[in-house]
């Protein structure tokens, strides 16, 4: 079985290099993936678990908690210059959060499943605003 400091590489070019247990992914680990995707932080039990950064090709940025998934508190910045700062739900905006467009529109509010849902204020581009609920 695996145990301690290793590197692991698989057929398809995808590596991963950090602590084993048991077998498993434990602790701090690098991971990157054959598409050039990359994830840095803890696993547990071999499953990304607290604080970690993923990387994806396009140049998205995700820095947060994890839960085998993107789950709790994170910040992610898209290439297009668009951010959210808030709560996740497997890899969903879920919870409170802060969404920047690039055109300066912004929202603060209420999330679930990827969308506003529930109360929010939403900021345009012109300097109008909108404080009330979604659904």
């Amino acid at each position: 079985k695996a145990h301690g400091e290793g590197l692991y590489m698989r057929k398809d070019g995808s590596k991963y290099y950090g602590n084993w247990v048991n077998d498993k992914q434990n602790g701090f680990g690098k991971e990157k993936w054959a598409d050039g995707s990359r994830y840095e932080g803890l696993y547990v039990d071999g499953r990304k678990e607290g604080y970690g950064k993923l990387w994806w090709p396009d140049g998205t940025y995700y820095e947060g908690e994890f839960k085998n998934s993107i789950d709790g508190y994170g910040f992610i910045r898209w290439p297009n210059g668009r951010t959210y700062e808030g709560m996740w739900k497997e890899n969903k905006m879920d919870g409170k959060g802060v969404f920047k467009w690039e055109d300066g529109r912004e929202y603060e509010g209420e999330y679930r499943n990827d969308k506003k849902h529930g109360y929010g204020i939403f900021k345009y581009a012109n300097g109008d605003t909108y404080k009330g609920f979604w659904c």
